[in-house]
């Protein structure tokens, strides 16, 4: 084989030194699903796992006791303290009930949204959109408080700098 200048050799991470390591796995969770794309845990300590357009619900143990589809794949999910569930689709974020009715809908304002995640805490939703660079301050009602990040040249401010969708 000829030699590629540009070749990326990652052999050197495939192993690592088992002293450094602070945790081991314990148990696998097996997810019916094809695609992952998001995990959240609630206070309940229940696992949420989004993809394959739905949401499946795992107890602290990992046995499963919910599942509910949704309209788009999801690629994020936050679980709030109240029992809501939130599921961050293209540019919407659709809330859920545990029983998985929709409870609500917040839309985005711009339709190249790229929503990676979601915090829900007390009355506030956070919207990470990696599409625009932007973090989204929604109130649960869906009202658009703020947003964090915004490139503003005037002032000299870049904005995020992101490098994935990973935002």
């Amino acid at each position: 084989p000829q030699y590629n200048p540009y070749e990326y050799d990652i052999s050197e991470f495939t192993k690592s030194d088992s002293s450094l390591l602070c945790y081991k796995e314990t148990k696998t969770i097996p997810v019916e699903m094809t695609e992952v794309q998001g995990i959240a845990t609630d206070f309940k300590r229940r696992i949420y796992v989004s993809g394959d357009s739905e949401i499946q619900i795992f107890d602290k143990v990992g046995e499963k006791v919910s599942t509910f589809p949704l309209p788009e794949m999801a690629r994020c999910v936050s679980a709030h303290a109240d029992g809501y569930i939130f599921a961050g689709m293209k540019n919407s974020i659709g809330i859920f009930d545990f029983a998985g009715n929709e409870a609500g809908t917040i839309f985005c304002p711009d339709t190249s949204s790229y929503i990676t995640s979601i915090a829900a805490v007390d009355s506030s939703v956070f919207v990470a959109d990696a599409g625009n660079k932007i973090v989204y301050h929604y109130l649960r009602s869906g009202q658009l408080l703020n947003t964090i990040g915004a490139k503003d040249s005037v002032n000299g401010i870049r904005g995020f700098v992101i490098p994935s969708p990973c935002f």
